[in-house]
């Protein structure tokens, strides 16, 4: 069952296709998104996910320096 709310939760934000930017040929920076927090059912708001090789490699308040990332 957990799998498949991680699954959703992905799926969620690949789907967030107008606040995606490409970062590099692998990795893809999306900016402003919410993420339900599926242990206490608490919305983080206004997160920045990194997606690296199809899988998350972070989510953040605030990306520190946006120039890494092409922007």
């Amino acid at each position: 069952m957990k799998t498949y709310k991680i699954l959703f939760i992905v799926g969620l934000l690949i789907a967030c296709d107008s606040s995606r930017q490409k970062i590099d040929p692998t990795n893809i920076l999306i900016q402003n998104v919410n993420i339900v927090d599926v242990r206490n059912g608490k919305i983080l708001e206004k997160r920045q996910v990194v997606i690296d090789s199809g899988k998350i490699k972070s989510i953040t308040k605030s990306i520190d320096d946006p120039n890494s990332f092409g922007m």
